[in-house]
């Protein structure tokens, strides 16, 4: 289960509708659910690079790059199909 947990606003698109950009906390159950998470993958938001998830079941941390990607915050290594 994805849950957002927490979020600041560091911005708006210029789309219609528009949407917000933020620096996001969230948490997973499980490893496998970051695949799921991307930039867009929250309806009327946009993911910014420092977002942070914690995946509960192993303690790990990962933070989003620049670049979308979700980089392990214990290894330096970026999860598979992100």
């Amino acid at each position: 289960m994805v849950t957002l947990r927490d979020c600041k606003q560091v911005g708006m698109t210029n789309t219609f509708p528009p949407k917000k950009i933020i620096i996001a906390d969230i948490q997973v159950d499980e490893e496998e659910e970051l695949e799921s998470i991307t930039t867009t993958s929250i309806p009327g938001f946009i993911l910014f690079q420092g977002s942070i998830v914690w995946v509960i079941s192993t303690g790990a941390f990962y933070a989003m790059t620049s670049g979308g990607q979700w980089k392990s915050q214990g290894e330096g290594e970026s999860s598979e199909g992100t």
